[in-house]
């Protein structure tokens, strides 16, 4: 009898252990601000800064069609670095850019990793899988809590369809809001305030009523994947939205004198948002936090996050005046070369 209590004493502490949420903590180098993580079925985190709270549990992860949650396993091993270095700028403002920032990388077994970065001048975090096969996403969690009701700066975007006309001459109907991320930004006095099915591009601003704080949501480093739009989730939460993967896309008709505009418009799309390398790095999720609005303006933390310039020669690189294509629809006269685009010239680039 004493050996059966003992066996299901063993098995209940056992089973408590494999329960408890496993909670890590990241501090910028200034110390002011602060990032904590909790990993219990799903990963989430928090925000402070100056000792107030920002942002309040909030879940973050990526959803596969295999069933599959990536942030939803547990955690296996933890590594932590600290980095302080300069970064040299091919053309801009300043020649160097000090990027110092504490990170941790949490491991769920061998399959994907989450890396976390805190800066002075905010943090980020993104995940790294390791699947040697193609991967198909549902969908991605990607949630704000705010611990506040905050103002938003909201660069929103159009809703509607409009027709266009393919070099078939067929028309479709084509959704207006994902066609360029070349939107005004309209103020709302809280998330709940945006109007349903009103969704905005990215970079996104959160001010802090009666506080200096200012919060920034963007990303950095996106390739082969959807870019960052944004919706509200009630009355002080935002979370990320994502165009889905397209499925059917059109040309324009050649007769049309604007069908540069209308070039690869999508007409259908899959119930996924992303078909992609299994054994990648996904765009990081950015959080700029301030308290002083003139940093915000010198902020270069989605600069320092991108990836790397792949030219080892620079030297040939000068700032000066330029056209913008658009202007002159990339038509340049004068030269013994083919111009305008679609070209084979273009194509042999």
């Amino acid at each position: 009898m004493a050996q059966k209590i003992m066996l299901s004493l063993a098995v209940f502490f056992c089973w408590t252990f494999a329960l408890k949420a496993e909670e890590y903590k990241l501090s910028s180098p200034d110390k002011k601000l602060e990032v904590k993580l909790r990993v219990e079925g799903r990963t989430e985190f928090e925000v402070w800064y100056d000792k107030v709270k920002l942002v309040e549990p909030s879940v973050i992860g990526m959803n596969l069609s295999d069933g599959r949650n990536v942030g939803g396993d547990p955690v296996t091993s933890v590594k932590k670095d600290r980095v302080n270095r300069k970064i040299d700028v091919v053309a801009g403002k300043n020649k160097t850019l000090k990027e110092a920032y504490n990170e941790i990388v949490l491991s769920y077994g061998t399959d994907y990793d989450l890396v976390v970065r805190a800066y002075n001048e905010g943090w980020a975090y993104r995940f790294v899988t390791h699947w040697d096969k193609e991967i198909i996403i549902d969908s991605e969690d990607a949630v704000f809590n705010f611990a506040f009701t905050p103002t938003v700066y909201f660069p929103e975007c159009d809703i509607n369809t409009a027709p266009e006309r393919e070099q078939s001459g067929k028309v479709h109907q084509i959704h207006q809001g994902y066609r360029n991320f070349e939107r005004l930004y309209k103020v709302y006095r809280s998330p709940g305030e945006i109007p349903a099915g009103r969704f905005s591009v990215s970079p996104v601003l959160f001010e802090y009523p009666g506080k200096p704080y200012k919060v920034v949501v963007t990303e950095s480093d996106t390739y082969d994947y959807p870019g960052l739009y944004m919706e509200a989730a009630g009355q002080n939460a935002m979370r990320g939205k994502w165009a889905a993967y397209p499925k059917e896309v059109m040309d324009g008709d050649p007769s049309n004198p604007y069908r540069w505009y209308s070039n690869h418009l999508v007409i259908s799309r899959e119930d996924y948002i992303a078909r992609t390398g299994g054994d990648r790095t996904f765009p990081w999720r950015v959080m700029i936090v301030s308290d002083d609005d003139k940093t915000l303006l010198n902020n270069e933390l989605v600069y320092m996050l991108a990836e790397p310039c792949k030219i080892e020669d620079t030297s040939w690189i000068h700032p000066g005046k330029s056209a913008w294509e658009w202007w002159h629809k990339a038509v340049v006269e004068s030269v013994d070369f083919p111009v305008g685009e679609q070209t084979s010239f273009v194509a042999t680039l």
